[in-house]
C-alpha cells in the first residue's frame, strides 16, 4: 500500500509540474521576427502594366519591364511588461519599371538610329520605433495593437541606353525623392507559439503592405 501511495504521489506531482510548465510564460524578454508582406497598392499598379494600353501622350511608347522587389520585414521587440513591448521595425519594398520612350531616338556608337530606353528603379525602406499593447498575454493566440513612427528612406534611380540622356537624369533635383521622409505604421496583430521559443505572427493594417506574416524567435 505504501508503494502504491508513493507511486501515486510521484505521478500527481509529475502531472502538476507538466501543467505548470505548460501554462508558464516564456522567460525570454527579446524577440526577433522576419516576415513577408502581401497586398501593396503600388505593386498592383506596377503589375497592371502587363496589360495596360498606353495612350499617345504617355511617357513610354511601350513597357518592357515591370517587376516588384521582395517586400519583407525584420522586427525586434523587448518585453517591457505583460501588456507592453517596445522595439524596432525594418521594412523594404520597391519596383522596377522600364520601357521605350516615345518620340525619342539617338545615334548609337555605330551611327545607327536607336530608340531610347529607360529603366526606373524605386526603393523604399522604413525604420520605425514601435510600441505594442498586448490585449491577452495569457491567450493561446495573443492579440496586440501596434503603433510605429520613424524614418522612411526613398530612392529613385534611372538607367538609359542613351549616354546623353543618362547624363540628363543625373542632374541635381532629379533624385529629390531620395530624401528621407516621416514614416508611420499601425497594425492589429496575432501571434502564437510553435515551440517554447519559436512562433508565428500575422498582422493587418497600415504598413508597407496591408497583410504581413512570418516567424519569430525568443532569446
Amino acid at each position: 500500500m505504501v508503494c502504491i501511495a508513493v507511486i501515486t504521489g510521484f505521478g500527481v506531482a509529475s502531472l502538476s509540474a507538466q501543467e505548470v510548465n505548460r501554462n508558464a510564460q516564456p522567460t525570454a524578454k527579446n524577440k526577433l521576427a522576419v516576415g513577408v508582406g502581401a497586398v501593396n497598392f503600388l505593386y498592383f499598379q506596377v503589375n497592371s502594366l502587363d496589360n495596360k494600353q498606353l495612350s499617345s501622350s504617355s511617357f513610354f511608347a511601350g513597357i518592357t519591364t515591370n517587376e516588384t522587389l521582395p517586400l519583407h520585414y525584420i522586427k525586434y521587440e523587448n518585453q517591457l511588461g505583460r501588456h507592453h513591448t517596445l522595439g524596432l521595425n525594418y521594412a523594404s519594398a520597391g519596383f522596377v519599371v522600364g520601357g521605350v520612350l516615345r518620340d525619342s531616338v539617338f545615334l548609337n556608337e555605330l551611327g545607327i538610329e536607336t530608340q531610347t530606353t529607360l529603366d526606373v528603379t524605386y526603393r523604399t525602406r522604413s525604420y520605425n520605433v514601435r510600441y505594442n499593447y498586448i490585449f491577452n498575454p495569457d491567450g493561446a493566440v495573443v492579440t496586440y495593437l501596434g503603433l510605429g513612427v520613424g524614418i522612411r528612406g526613398n530612392s529613385l534611380s534611372a538607367k538609359a541606353n542613351d549616354p546623353s540622356f543618362g547624363q540628363l537624369i543625373k542632374l541635381p533635383g532629379f533624385n529629390v525623392i531620395s530624401y528621407p521622409t516621416l514614416g508611420f505604421e499601425t497594425t492589429l496583430g496575432f501571434q502564437s507559439n510553435i515551440t517554447e521559443n519559436l512562433g508565428w505572427y500575422a498582422e493587418i493594417g497600415l504598413a508597407k503592405s496591408v497583410f504581413q506574416g512570418g516567424v519569430f524567435i525568443r532569446f
